[in-house]
Formats: structure tokens, sequence, C-alpha cells
């Protein structure tokens, strides 16, 4: 039992008047039943005559046959009728069932305000469950604890929680693997009954019941709405849903249940009778081939069939588990289940460049109060017309005669761009025809006229801005206190601001609230790309390391406000089941986090843009190393304190596995965007792929924006190659390198594309951001630290540029660069005559499933493959074909296909990947495989996914001789594993 020894928190009202003096409930396993009833009773529970047992079995009218033998009332109506409320009636009834056992109802009073609950922990699944409930939130306190009768471990742990929190858990059976919780309307049975293993139940701590502290209590809240979540789901389904598709025995899952010797008999048409494959775990014995477990046969919901366990034991388990249990030969009885093909989707309606330039400044000139939406494929002129409308709104004048220092009504245009460079970019624009624009930098943007940075310590002040903070008021102006010794003549501190008449604006979206906020009521915010409408934060166990040795260069005020928060989520972190969201204030709690709120509301908000020790200022400055510290600890205290002041239940934590380490991932909205979106006044989204995030800006409105699409033909001939292989991030990578010969196949390909035409001579390569510093190296460029940035070992890249070099020298001339996410706007390109997208830009996995359950979005894989596609169509956007007057070509090594592209020709190369060396080790590797410890571990070992290994496993790939080497090696010196040894701890004894 794991359990602490601190005091009692509280302890419930209770008659002590038949215990001995300073006896506990221990009392009770020495006494009859009745007199336990008697006992319980003068302690202020409520009780419950329990059928018990005799002769082996149930002495209900059921006896042998009893699904739940000496654990349920002798009656009906057992929560008024029978409840023992006085001493006759305990005597009255025990009289007539001297055998029967006794329950304690749950739910009652504690005191005024609380309720009584009790955890019953089951098993070694029931354990480990506490094991990490514990981890999370910390000792759970000494309380009253009872020990079940069965076989293994088994405890009743009994608390008192607030009368509302105990209402919203409730009674739940299985409301964490093999632990049930009996709240309000649930009893537990309890000392000296007997279990039907023949052994009493035992009360083992008699101490006063304990409160269940806050933390542990939001643990629970937030898998019982995770519980109720699921039942929603299933209440959305329709009856045709489970209609019937064959017959029972034809169902995959009844045939691969009879070849593993688990099938019973049929119960009744459709439904079979089946030995659980956790049967030993359950608390009745036997095999298990009894109608509490059962499988179903195919419906349209579920083509293979569907298991039903009704043991508390099995209340978390799920059709992939079932398949997982099930014996080898069995479970290749069960077809892979069929990918739903994607929807057609329609083809855009292409218009004339006039008509497309009509229906822009329509949608600028009229965009009506609230948020509407511009959808124009890249070169149409989406920017051209913005900013055409902008100068005609500038130019409006005052309706008085007399002349004012502000702007007339409705005069006022602000740019949100991605970044400075594009804000640089529209600022010339708009200053040929207009000289008054209004572009807001910072002081780490201003340059001197040799090109060079204009402020003294940029690139230490550059690491700082990482964190959130402001760098004017921290670094320059050093708070008021300590400012900067060369501010006075500094170009960047001292750099002229934008006249007070300019009535149009630019920002990047790092100022957004400030932009909104110019923009007013009547002003027109025109948001042009804007970023997700979710930030996800991932905060390593090395982040929370780092952060508590630097939490003494922040104020005291601020670590006093954030502290608790990354203690708990710290403790979330290590302990934390996977993959699972939970809301932020049920680990942090409420309040703690309320209580936080008022410490930077008492700041006047300050805290929350410089909260950096006046006394480190000027080490941040003179540091690049120590700014960067500062930079990465306090980006994550800033996501941190942003969650907090998002509304309840807005910031969701979840924890995942990443490269064999645990992550947590704080979710929370884009506050500046959705108050932006939600703003008084007009908003104007402009993005080329703002379709696919339509719906989500609906939900974040409330209502169905305006939309406008526009889409131009090629302005010339442009001929369009997709070379189909598979090319990804992970693909160019082994063991966290990059794999420089598969790189270089993929580069001979491209050269040999671009060859095939003599015409084509410049070009651009895209790719990942990787990739790209691999091919400026070979080509002679300074990539600088970049390399030993992305983790790569600075020894290979002499090896890169050695094997690159060749392949890049027979392009007829040097070619360009890029990388994905860098692009938006770039207009360099214009002239080139190719384009190459090398691999397929998808997105982080987890991060698009998580953006689909938090906003609710149905179909997360087309959303998915959608924003991949959409990201190469930014890229081949860059050779603005709707304006181009000679033929360009756009090739694509990849598997999707760009957004926009129809009837592209598919290329082969002649060849293909080389095969690993062919061995027929399979059954050697899968007992090796077994013996280490599973496919996780040993996938983890040999630097390569579980899928893969399973393929490897499973014989339907070769495997390669050096991952059967290396495993081999390793195994010399491995801790072989065993089920009875968790984290170094053996729990055999």
């Amino acid at each position: 039992m794991t359990l602490a020894e601190p005091a009692a928190l509280s302890a419930p009202a209770r008659r002590r008047a038949s215990l001995p003096e300073g006896a506990g409930l221990e009392v009770v396993n020495g006494l009859t039943v009745e007199e336990a009833a008697l006992c319980y009773l003068r302690q202020g529970f409520r009780a419950l005559v329990v059928h018990g047992m005799g002769n082996g079995r149930c002495m209900c009218s059921r006896g042998a046959r009893c699904q739940s033998p000496a654990k349920h009332p002798v009656a009906g109506g057992w929560t008024d009728g029978l409840q023992l409320g006085s001493e006759d009636k305990i005597r009255s009834w025990y009289r007539r069932l001297p055998h029967a056992n006794i329950a304690l109802l749950m739910g009652g009073e504690a005191t005024a305000d609380q309720h009584v609950i009790a955890l019953d922990v089951d098993g070694d699944q029931g354990q480990a469950s506490l094991d990490r409930l514990i981890a999370a939130c910390g000792p759970v306190p000494e309380t009253l604890t009872l020990r079940s009768g069965r076989d293994g471990p088994g405890y009743h742990l009994i608390f008192c929680l607030p009368r509302e929190v105990a209402a919203e858990i409730g009674s739940v059976n299985g409301l964490l693997q093999g632990v049930d919780v009996k709240g309000p309307g649930g009893y537990v049975v309890v000392a000296p009954s007997v279990h039907r293993s023949r052994r009493r139940y035992q009360v083992v701590k008699g101490v006063p019941i304990a409160a269940l502290p806050a933390l542990h209590a939001a643990y629970l809240r937030n898998a019982r709405a995770q519980l109720r979540k699921l039942d929603e789901d299933r209440r959305d389904l329709k009856p045709e849903d489970f209609a019937r598709i064959g017959t029972a025995e034809d169902t995959p899952l009844v045939r691969a249940f009879a070849a593993a010797g688990w099938l019973g008999r049929q119960a009744k048409p459709g439904v079979f009778m089946v030995r659980c494959p956790w049967h030993v775990e359950h608390t009745g014995g036997g095999d298990g081939r009894d109608s509490s477990a059962v499988v179903f046969a195919a419906s349209q919901l579920s083509p293979i069939g569907a298991f039903h366990c009704m043991h508390a034991h099995c209340a978390g388990r799920r059709l992939g588990d079932v398949l997982r249990a099930l014996p080898a030969a069995a479970r290749d009885l069960i077809p892979e289940r069929p990918r739903a093909a994607p929807e057609p989707t329609l083809p855009r309606v292409l218009v004339s460049k006039e008509e497309a330039r009509s229906r822009l400044l329509r949608a600028y000139r009229e965009p009506g109060d609230g948020l509407s939406v511009v959808i124009a494929g890249c070169g149409v002129g989406k920017t051209e017309a913005a900013v055409t409308v902008a100068i005609e709104r500038a130019d409006r004048a005052h309706l008085a005669p007399e002349p004012r220092l502000r702007a007339p009504l409705h005069s006022r245009t602000v740019f949100v761009v991605p970044t400075l460079k594009l804000a640089r970019q529209l600022a010339v624009r708009i200053d040929r025809d207009y000289v008054l624009a209004e572009q807001h930098e910072g002081p780490l943007a201003a340059r001197n006229d040799d090109g060079s940075w204009a402020c003294h310590y940029h690139d230490a002040a550059a690491a700082f801005a990482a964190s959130r903070q402001s760098v004017r008021w921290s670094l320059c102006e050093g708070r008021g206190v300590s400012p900067c010794d060369r501010k006075d003549g500094c170009r960047a501190y001292n750099a002229p601001g934008p006249p007070d008449e300019a009535r149009i604006a630019i920002f990047t979206f790092a100022r957004l609230k400030v932009a909104a906020a110019l923009a007013g009521k009547t002003g027109l915010l025109i948001l042009d790309e804007p970023p997700p409408m979710l930030e996800h934060h991932a905060l390593s166990g090395t982040w929370f390391g780092e952060t508590e040795r630097s939490l003494r260069y922040f104020e005291v005020e601020y670590v006093r406000a954030l502290r608790p928060a990354v203690d708990a989520l710290r403790r979330w972190l290590e302990a934390a089941p996977l993959g699972e969201p939970s809301p932020l204030d049920h680990i942090v709690g409420r309040d703690a986090i309320e209580e936080a709120k008022r410490v930077f509301e008492g700041s006047g908000a300050k805290l929350r843009w410089s909260a950096m020790r006046t006394q480190e200022i000027s080490a941040c400055r003179r540091s690049k190393a120590f700014a960067a510290r500062i930079g990465a600890v306090g980006r994550g205290l800033s996501a941190l304190c942003d969650a907090m002041h998002v509304p309840q239940d807005g910031a969701r934590v979840c924890v995942e596995e990443r490269k064999g380490h645990r992550v947590l991932v704080l979710s929370l909205p884009n506050m500046p965007l959705y108050e932006a979106l939600r703003r008084e006044g007009a908003t104007v989204i402009v993005d080329a792929n703002a379709g696919i995030s339509l719906e989500v800006y609906e939900r974040a409105v409330g209502y169905r924006p305006k939309v406008t699409e526009v889409h131009v033909a090629d302005g010339c001939a442009v001929h369009r190659t997709q070379l189909r292989v598979r090319t990804t991030r992970t693909a160019f990578l082994s063991q966290d390198r990059l794999d420089v010969a598969l790189l270089v196949r993929r580069l001979r390909e491209v050269v040999s594309w671009v060859r095939q035409d003599p015409m084509t001579r410049r070009i651009a390569i895209v790719s990942f951001k990787l990739v790209e510093v691999a091919l400026r190296s070979a080509l002679g460029d300074d990539v600088g630290t970049a390399w030993g940035d992305l983790g790569q070992d600075e020894a290979a890249l002499d090896e890169v540029r050695r094997l690159l070099a060749p392949e890049l020298g027979k392009l007829p001339a040097r070619p360009d660069f890029g990388h994905y996410g860098a692009l938006r706007g770039l207009d360099e390109w214009r002239e080139l005559d190719a384009l190459v997208t090398l691999g397929d830009p998808w997105w982080l996995l987890t991060d698009v499933q998580r953006d689909a359950r938090y906003i609710g979005l149905p179909d997360w894989e087309r959303r998915y493959e959608a924003l991949c596609a959409a990201e190469l169509e930014q890229a081949h956007g860059r050779l603005r074909t709707v304006h181009r007057t000679r033929p360009a070509r756009l090739l694509h090594v990849g598997n999707v296909v760009p957004g926009g592209w129809r009837d592209a020709q598919v290329w082969e190369p002649v060849g293909g990947r080389p095969k690993a060396e062919r061995r027929d080790d399979a059954d050697e590797l899968a007992a090796l495989v077994e013996s280490v410890g599973g496919v996780k571990a040993v996938a983890r070992l040999l630097g390569t996914s579980p899928g893969a290994l399973r393929r490897y496993v499973g014989g339907e790939r070769a495997i390669p001789a050096k991952a059967l080497r290396k495993l081999a090696d390793a195994c010399a010196g491995w801790i072989w594993h065993d089920p009875g040894i968790r984290n170094g701890v053996d729990r055999r004894s």
C-alpha cells in the first residue's frame, strides 16, 4: 500500500461512545457483523444490509449464478428502505439474516458541507493507477482504510469532499483503471463482512476520515469529465450505426476468439459469450466464459465486431487492447480496417484578372461590421487591392471646415503582417502613393546605414526577446533604474517615431493587441495571413530543471505567483497518463490561479511584460548565453501566465512522449487574435489558405463570416510534375542525424528533372530547414551555428559538403534555397525558371489532433493533409504564375499533391531506393524484443519507430542486419523485463 503518513487534514463529526478510550475502528475486526453495524451507526455512518456467503455461494435467490456474490443489498429500494438507521432496525435485520454482510453508504454528510466518498482500489492495475495519482498530485493524507477479502491488492480509502465536488464526480466504476469511485448513491462492503474468497474484510487504519486534497480531487474530476465526453459521443450515434452486417459467425472478432479457444456459447442472436483476455484479474475468478464478457456481431459502427466486459477492471479497455491481447495466429484473422477515401474537393472557379481585382476592391470597401474573409491565390493581387482601399480611406476629409487633430471617421487602416520584412515591403509600397505610413518597429529592427544592427547588444537582446518581455523597458531603459550605457546615442532606441497624423499603420502579429486598439471601432483592421488560433508550448523535464535554477533571476512577486503552477505541472509531467488532455485549472487549482491573477493585477500588469530582476539586466546585456537562458525560461513562464488569464477551462495540458522523453504540452487560444476577430468594427482576414481555417473562425466569432474567394488562371504555360516517393522530415533523419545518402539520391532526381529542359537554368529549392542548411553549406555558404543548433554533429559537415557539392555542381546555375514556414510574401523568385519543393511539410500530428479536439472539428485527417498541401501551394506561389509571361516549371518530390494543382504529370524515376539486406531472423528479433521490454523500448534503442519495428517482427519487411546486431550487442548488459518490477521497485512482495 502506498500511503503517506502525515496527520489527517480534517475529520467528520463522530460519536465515540462505543469505542474504548483512544481506540480506532480497528476494533470492528473482532466483532460480529451485527455488533459492527451498531459500532458504525454510533460513529455516524449509514449502513446497508448486504447478502452474505454460505456454502461457497451467494445467499441470494440466484445462488451460484449470482454475478456480484456477497456484494449487493438484500432487496431493491436499498437507498431508503434498507438503511440501518436505528439499533432496533439493525438487531431486527441480523436476527433474520445472521450471515448477512454490511456495507456503508457513501455520500452522507461528514460535516455540514462535506460528503463521504471511497476509492475502491483493486489488483495491480488499481495499485498502478493509485501510484500515478500520488506521483502526479503528491501523497494522500492518512485516512480510514479497509482491506477487501479478494486475492491480491484490494483497498477501500475513505475520504470526504465538498458536497458539489463529490456530486460532480459521482459514483463511477472504472474511473481509473482498477479504481472505482463510490460517491453519492454508491456503497462499499466493509469489515467484518465475508468476501466470496471466504476471507474477511478488515479495517487496517481506523483513523478519522481525511479530506481529499484539491489537486487529487481535480485529477478525479478530470477523469470523470473524459468519461462523460465518451458518453456524449455515444449518444450522438444513430440507430443505423448499429445495423448488423452479416451473421455473428462471420464476424472477424468472433472467428479470432474461436481460433484462440476463448469462444463460449451464443447468448442470443448476434451475441457470443467469450472468455475475457483479462479474466484472471476478475474478482469472481473462474475461466471467464460467462455472460460478463461478450462479443457482438459486426455493425456499421464496428465492421470487425465489438467486445464488452462488465467487470470494473476492464472498464478502460478499448478494441485495440483486445486485439493486442489475442494470440498472433488469431489476430491474423482480423482484416485491416480500410481507410475512408477523402471526399472529392470542388474545382476552383477561375476568373479574369479584372474580375478578380473588382471583387477584391469590393471586399475591402464594403467589409461590413464584424469579421470577413478574403481567400485569394498567391499573386492574385489581394495586398495591392488592400493598399488601394487604404489610400482611399486615408484621403477622406473632415466634414467640418475647421482643421482637427484627430483623423476623420472611417479613415484609418491598420495592416498586421507575419514578418518585419513584409511590413517594410508594404511600407515602401504605400509610400509611393501616400507618404504618411505609420510603421511600428522595436529596437531590434533598427539598422545602421551600412546594414549592421543599430543595437550594440543586438544578439543578447534578440535571445532575451524570446521571453516575450519588453526589450525597450527591460534592457534599454533598465526598468527605470539601470538604463543601457549606450542609450543616449543609440539609433535603435532613439529612432524617430511615425507622424501623428498618419492614417495607415503597419504592425507585425507580435503587436496585434496594440494594432486592434489603434484601429478602434471605425478603423479597418486587415490581418494578412494570421497565425493559428491555438498556441502549443512544449515544456520538457529539462525546461523544468532549468526553470528551478533560474527563478532567482525573476522578481519575488512574479515567482510567488507562478511557483505553485510550475510545481503542479512538474508533478503532472512525471506521472500523468500519456495523451489525455486536462484543463489547467484542474491541475493547478482554481485558487492558485486566482491568487496569481491578483498578484499580476496588483502590479498594474507590469510583471507580465517585465519580470526580470533589475540586478540581472547588465548581465543579460553582456552575455548572450545568459540572455538565451532567461529567454527560454521566460518564454515558458510567459505562456503559463497567459494560460492563467484565458477563460476557465480554456487552457489544456497534455503529456506526450517525444524522442523517448515525456513532454508537457500547454495549449491555449491565441487571445490577441481571438479578441481581434471579435472586436467591434470591421476586420478582414486575407489568406490564400483561409478556407482551411474557416470553420475555426466561425466557432471563434459565433457566426458565419462573409467570404470572398478569388482564383485566377496562370498567365503563361506552367508545367507541374510530381515525383511520388516518400520524402518527409523523418525520412531525412536517421537516429536524429541527416541521412546524407537519401538526400543525395533525391538531389540526383531533381538534377535529372532540371536537365530535361535546356531552357531551365535558374531554379529555387525549398525543403526543410536542415536540408536547406546542408545544401547551402555544400555551396560554400557560411552556415554559422545553424548546423549545430539543429542538433547535428559539426564533424559531419565536411562529409555533407563532399557528397552534395558534386551533385549541385551539375545544375546549370547556382540555385536559391528556402525552407518551409519562411516563404510568406517572398517576391524575389518571380523571375526564376523553375521551383522545386523537396519533401512533404507535414505538421506535427499531435498538434493537429489536439486542435481538432479543442475546437471540436470533426475531421482532423482532412485538415492534416490540407495544411500540408497549403504549405506546398505557398512555396510554389513564389513564382507568381498569375503575372508571368514566359513558361515556368514546378516539381514536387513527395506524396502529397500541392494545393491548386490540376492534371500534374506524375514522374517515376528509373531504379528506386535500394533494399535493406534481407535476413530470416524475425523469430530471433521477436524473442529479443519480448525479453528486453517490448516494442517501444526496443524502438527507442534502435532509433526507429514502433510501427517499423512491428513490421520487422511480423516479417512484413526485411530486418536490417545492423539493427539486429545492435540489439543483440545491447542485450548482453540489459536488465531483463519482469512484469513484477516497475520503475526499479520490486512489487512482487
